[in-house]
């Protein structure tokens, strides 16, 4: 239950969310004369002459330290979820932790899910935006594949050395696990957390396309109110199976709205960015109580619908404030660097949690034990991204840019392209170690 993903650059300064193309109240162009220094070839701005406006082309930056506290609070909350109340409430029983109260307020904790939805459209947009489809691309496979191939190998090794035997691994589930979309093979999952991690990959593409026509406001504009509207159609004329299964129509008012949030970030509010937000809110609601009923049959539990609509109106409220800037807590900013933990711990902490459980329980106090269990996949999570994310992820994403280049230059060199005005396309004289 997440989305990982979440970051929206390849390496992320230490405690930040860098929102590229994101209006920032201060921002700091290199290509503003004011922001160079004054000499006889960069000679003071007359006082009657206005700054220009940022173009498209060059964002603003800024660091959401909200969004990484943010982002580490869905983490946690999925992990009370799954600790706390679904591996009790599962028959068989996932896990033996000693908490069996299904009345618990982590009962609601699968809603860090939408939380992260709507982090996941507001920051990956920004990440893509005016980025060739290339170095989208190259990021992303940086971003996510190293951790979760390390994730998905221990969390294989726990399970095989279990000695309660509770969750099935074969090398080739292992193996299909590894491209993070297995259901696509009709493989199943060695961890059931990593079934987000497909909603992302589908996210994803619909961006590359978006990167491929070339992004514009308007462009950006049309895809999420476009996306927010099939999801409602869908609802009531189901679309074709095949689009269904790519435009994960349930889930876009998530994203839908974190991509206007981010746009509202970059412009303020306007109203056509603030009526399809309240759609998208109001549709989000209505989604997240139909399945609030579906997840109380299945877990033979009552969870109000009231409750499960206040946590996702909150959601889209607590976003309306990051996108006006007006949460800008600065002691965010001291904890912003757990927001870095949170992909590997929601990759690692389910089944490796419930592992710790069944070897712990009856041997300590409930609360040592969950103590315990706690430390360790944090601690797990915490090698992983300093191990892995940190020094991996800028180095293959450099490494695979450089690749598409080289491949990229012999094919127009041998097989030059035309387009209708009878213009060569070429190969770009910027450095291809450049990739953000």
């Amino acid at each position: 239950m997440l989305t990982p993903v979440l970051e929206e650059d390849v390496r992320p300064a230490p405690g930040g969310s860098s929102t590229t193309g994101l209006h920032s109240p201060t921002p700091t162009r290199t290509s503003d004369p004011r922001s160079r220094p004054l000499g006889p070839e960069n000679p003071a701005p007359s006082p009657a002459t206005p700054a220009a406006p940022l173009p498209e082309s060059e964002p603003a930056r800024r660091r959401y330290h909200e969004v990484d506290l943010l982002r580490f609070l869905a983490a946690i909350a999925v992990v009370g979820f799954h600790y706390l109340f679904r591996a009790s409430v599962e028959d068989p029983a996932f896990a033996l932790t000693g908490f069996t109260d299904p009345g618990g307020i982590f009962r609601y904790g699968y809603l860090g899910v939408d939380l992260f939805f709507v982090i996941s459209g507001f920051v990956i947009l920004n990440s893509a935006w005016k980025k060739r489809p290339s170095a989208f691309v190259a990021s992303r496979i940086a971003r996510l594949y190293p951790a979760f191939w390390m994730a998905c190998t221990i969390t294989a090794v726990v399970l095989l050395l279990d000695p309660n035997q509770r969750f099935e691994i074969t090398a080739e589930k292992y193996v299909y696990n590894l491209t993070m979309a297995p259901k696509l093979f009709d493989m199943g999952l060695i961890d059931g957390v990593y079934w987000t991690l497909l909603i992302e990959l589908k996210f994803y593409l619909l961006i590359l396309v978006l990167c491929v026509i070339g992004m514009t406001l308007n462009r950006v504009l049309g895809f999420a109110v476009g996306w927010l509207a099939l999801s409602i159609w869908d609802k009531f004329a189901p679309l074709p199976k095949t689009l269904d299964g790519l435009l994960v129509p349930e889930w876009a008012p998530y994203f839908a709205a974190g991509i206007l949030f981010a746009l509202v970030a970059r412009q303020g509010w306007r109203k056509r960015y603030a009526v399809p937000l309240l759609v998208a809110g109001g549709w989000a609601v209505y989604i997240s109580t139909e399945l609030s009923r579906k997840q109380s049959d299945s877990y033979h539990t009552n969870l109000s619908p009231y409750v499960v609509g206040g946590v996702v109106a909150g959601i889209f409220v607590l976003f309306a404030l990051i996108a006006s800037h007006k949460l800008q807590a600065r002691w965010t900013a001291r904890v912003a660097f757990l927001g870095g933990l949170t992909y590997p711990l929601y990759l690692l902490h389910q089944y490796i949690g419930f592992v710790l459980f069944n070897l712990g329980y009856g041997r300590m106090p409930r609360w040592l034990l969950l103590a315990g269990v706690v430390t360790i996949v944090v601690a797990l999570s915490w090698l992983l991204h300093v191990t892995v994310e940190e020094r991996c992820a800028a180095p293959l994403a450099r490494w695979l840019r450089a690749k598409w280049e080289t491949v990229r230059t012999v094919a127009l060199s041998t097989h030059p392209i035309e387009d209708v005005h009878n213009r060569q396309w070429s190969t770009p004289s910027s450095s291809v170690a450049r990739i953000y």
